[in-house]
């Protein structure tokens, strides 16, 4: 990969069959070598299917010392098909040898027979199938706001995405068709993994499916707005329109809201009442108290101030310590 792409790295292949994913003379097979997964939670894309591969480099393998943060070896590769009717994107991720992680989008042409790297800045593509007919492709910023902000960039290759252990109502769960944790230790591609997460592969349950859609939408939300703001933050900084971008995460208000979620607790068992669960939450808030209103005003208010004209893509934290 000769010449200098961004941020002084190699320049990333102009298509998709150069980067080792896909059979060169069958492009719509994936490469001998390559390693298919599943995940056990996905993440909703407008409806888009998708297919993953990851690769190692000859004798290495991952070190799952951290369950939380494995160590992925330099020239791990991995690619993500994202699928609308016709193979539209191909994300890739690959981590160089000085250890950092890049990231690149391929938009498949409309035969099939090879994607091209998309703009670092992202693209939109007509798909009759999408939503309005169109769909975004990312661009480099967009990965990294996403990527970057996890203790490893790589979010889909995990103990519990890899579990065999499957929730079977899990939103949108995919089925365990293809490699799952305890076989990547069998075939020494995930070493040093705690004892204790083979003989009991980790899960999230949920208990039932009314339960897994609420909490599926109110988790996807929060993130959605989190990734929303870096990445909104990311490009409007890097293309010079003048604006920032943030966002507050309020504590428990005794709004309408605030106080639904103490009768949950309540009805749930947690608390012997909705007073209890209050007072819980008091209890663990290093300022002794619920929010007001008033101090998410504030908090706005000092974010669309010049005194915060230096903050652009943070998360504020007002809940009186609570998430510490």
């Amino acid at each position: 990969m000769p010449g200098d792409g961004p941020g002084g790295g190699p320049v990333f292949p102009s298509r998709l069959s150069e980067t080792g994913c896909v059979d060169p003379a069958h492009p719509d097979q994936p490469a001998s070598g390559l390693v298919p997964y599943g995940v056990n939670v996905e993440l909703w894309s407008d409806g888009a299917t998708k297919r993953r591969w990851i690769s190692l480099p000859a004798g290495t393998s991952i070190d799952a010392s951290n369950p939380d943060a494995w160590v992925f070896p330099a020239g791990t590769k991995l690619w993500k098909e994202f699928s609308m009717g016709r193979r539209v994107e191909t994300r890739y991720i690959e981590r160089t040898a000085d250890g950092e992680w890049r990231f690149a989008s391929y938009v498949w042409n409309e035969q099939g027979t090879d994607a091209v790297l998309a703009s670092e800045h992202g693209m939109t593509v007509a798909i009759a199938t999408a939503r309005n007919g169109h769909y975004r492709v990312p661009g480099e910023y967009d990965c990294r706001a996403c990527h970057e902000g996890a203790s490893v960039p790589v979010l889909g290759f995990s103990a519990l995405q890899l579990s065999s252990d499957r929730d079977p109502m899990a939103p949108h769960a995919e089925p365990a068709t293809s490699i799952d944790l305890n076989q990547l230790v069998a075939q020494g591609l995930v070493r040093n993994l705690p004892k204790t997460l083979i003989d009991f592969p980790p899960r999230i349950d949920v208990r039932s499916p009314v339960d897994a859609q609420r909490d599926k939408d109110y988790f996807a939300t929060k993130s959605a707005i989190d990734r929303l703001t870096r990445v909104s933050a990311m490009e409007a900084g890097k293309l010079g329109y003048g604006v920032r971008v943030n966002c507050v995460y309020p504590g428990l208000v005794p709004t309408i809201m605030g106080s639904q979620l103490a009768v949950d607790c309540a009805e749930l068992g947690l608390f012997p009442s909705p007073t209890h669960a209050v007072e819980a939450v008091v209890g663990l808030t290093p300022l002794g108290r619920l929010g007001e209103p008033a101090d998410m005003a504030d908090a706005v208010a000092f974010l669309a101030s010049d005194a915060a004209r230096f903050i652009t893509g943070v998360g504020l934290p007002v809940d009186g310590g609570m998430g510490m």
